[in-house]
């Protein structure tokens, strides 16, 4: 452990293997390329789940009264594009409602959710909030568990009000 350095910022560069397009999602605030990101202290960075891999990357705005957020949903899977497509679809709709409930987003940093989703045959169902994004896991496919996947993402967003920001 780095003793005294925890409200220190911090750097992180991601290198990509060999032959490979690997692309980085993460809530850390970017750097000074694409696979450069910082956090302003050790809990910050302890708190960024991140992506670093091949997977599937849309974006979409919701505004508010106050701001107007970006909403990523990188997804690593085994399905199709048109799997990706309509659960963003309904990502976005969880999102919306789930303004009407509080009325206004939180000031997320760098006006930035991302919810990262990895559908993997090995991988096992959880879902974790976080500051500025969530991170979800299942060994469902979209197309086969929709509903249950769908569930987990609300759950998870809904916290984004009453626990991490109560903290």
């Amino acid at each position: 452990r780095a003793r005294g350095f925890d409200r220190h910022p911090v750097t992180v560069r991601f290198e990509r293997p060999t032959g490979t397009s690997w692309r980085v999602a993460t809530q850390l605030l970017p750097g000074t390329d694409a696979l450069s990101f910082t956090a302003p202290n050790l809990q910050y960075l302890m708190d960024s789940p991140t992506e670093f891999g091949p997977f599937t990357m849309r974006t979409f705005t919701v505004p508010d009264d106050r701001r107007t957020p970006v909403f990523r949903v990188a997804v690593h899977h085994k399905g199709t594009e048109a799997d990706v497509d309509n659960l963003v679809r309904d990502v976005e709709a969880i999102v919306r409602e789930a303004r009407h409930i509080f009325g206004e987003y939180p000031a997320f940093e760098n006006n930035t959710y991302t919810f990262i989703a990895d559908y993997l045959p090995a991988a096992h169902g959880d879902g974790m909030e976080h500051r500025n994004s969530t991170i979800v896991t299942s060994s469902s496919s979209i197309a086969l568990g929709r509903l249950e996947l769908l569930d987990t993402i609300a759950h998870e967003f809904f916290h984004v009000w009453n626990v991490e920001r109560i903290r």
